[in-house]
Parts: C-alpha cells; sequence; structure tokens
C-alpha cells in the first residue's frame, strides 16, 4: 500500500511539469493524450496480471516445498489474496 501511494504521489506531482513541458516543446496537446493513454493501459495491464503472478508465485512456493496440488495452490492463493493465509 505504501509503494502505492508513493508512486501515485511521484507522478501527481511531477506529470503537471512533464506535460507541460511536453505541450511547449511540441506545440500541441495531441502527444499529451496520448501519454496519458499509454500510462492508463499500461497500469491496467499489470493491475490485470497481478493475479497471475500471485498464482505463479504461490505455485513456485509449493513447488519448493514438494507439495504441487493444483486444487491446494488455488486455495492457497485465494487465502494469500484475501489476507488470511496463516504459516504453521
Amino acid at each position: 500500500m505504501g509503494l502505492l501511494l508513493l508512486g501515485t504521489t511521484i507522478s501527481t506531482v511531477g506529470s503537471p511539469p512533464f506535460l507541460g513541458w511536453v505541450a511547449d516543446t511540441t506545440g500541441s496537446y495531441s502527444w499529451l493524450f496520448r501519454i496519458c493513454g499509454i500510462s492508463m493501459v499500461t497500469a491496467s495491464t499489470i493491475l490485470c496480471l497481478e493475479p497471475v503472478a500471485r498464482k505463479y508465485e504461490v505455485k513456485k512456493e509449493q513447488l519448493a516445498a514438494g507439495t504441487s496440488d493444483l486444487v491446494q495452490t488455488d486455495q492457497t492463493c485465494t487465502q494469500k489474496l484475501n489476507g488470511n493465509l496463516v504459516e504453521t
């Protein structure tokens, strides 16, 4: 959560001067819309791939532990996503 807020703060503070510089340099606002669109698509892609990365992480941990049951992987991943995983 902290890293998310850090990234949001940096982009909120840094975007207006950067985009103003781009507008002054190019003399057009069309590049601003392209840059904003690309950043939105990139952020959406990262958010959509996050559950896949978590499943991969859980599967890798289970393979290292010697258990590779797919049903167990799905249950553990769901528990991790919900924050209910209790290590024993």
